[in-house]
């Protein structure tokens, strides 16, 4: 009985030391672009630490959100969400910066819903985040990245037959985007 008791508390002893050890994360808010139209576009980064200087990274876009009433007319209202999925390498360039780099893939898709007619469009993207991270103080940090990359679209808004469109393009999703956030 004292030996199961004494297996127990090493057991329990150990279990606390290894749950505080959790692996360093970063949680940030990223700017793509403001304008004052409707298009702004605010992305939520999360970002655990798998490996030394190798983090996973999982970032959920949020944009175009509104609601457009044409001259009473007609009700239309319309979101964009995306989810992308990626693994980031990092190397120092001095004590508070470092080059960050690594793949990204994910989609994303847009619904418009109006009384005359909805539709929806849905994407794939694959791309290549670039971007370098400033540390000022802990546990802040300030990232300025771009991700060019290739996507696939496939959108229908309802204009009749044969009313879907493929679409493919090749470019950058930002040309820069800043990422405010802080460590824990």
């Amino acid at each position: 009985m004292k030996q199961s008791i004494l297996i127990l508390c090493i057991v329990a002893c150990f279990l606390g030391v290894a749950g505080a050890q959790t692996a360093p994360r970063e949680l940030g808010v990223r700017f793509s672009g403001v304008d004052f139209s409707g298009n702004n576009v605010f992305n939520l980064v999360y970002k655990k630490q798998k490996a030394e200087n190798r983090f996973n990274r999982w970032r959920a876009a949020f944009g175009n959100i509104g609601y457009d009433n044409f001259n009473d007319d007609e009700d239309n209202v319309y979101f964009n969400f995306g989810a992308y999925y990626g693994i980031e390498k990092r190397r120092a360039l001095s004590d508070r910066f470092t080059f960050n780099h690594g793949w990204e893939f994910g989609g994303n898709i847009g619904l418009n819903f109006s009384e005359a007619n909805g539709g929806y469009q849905l994407g794939l993207a694959a791309g290549y985040v670039l971007g370098v991270q400033y540390n000022p103080a802990k546990p802040f940090f300030i990232n300025l990245e771009t991700i060019p990359g290739a996507g696939l679209s496939f959108s229908d808004y309802g204009d009749g037959e044969d009313s879907l469109i493929v679409q493919g393009n090749i470019g950058f999703n930002s040309l820069a985007a800043v990422t405010l956030g802080f460590r824990f």
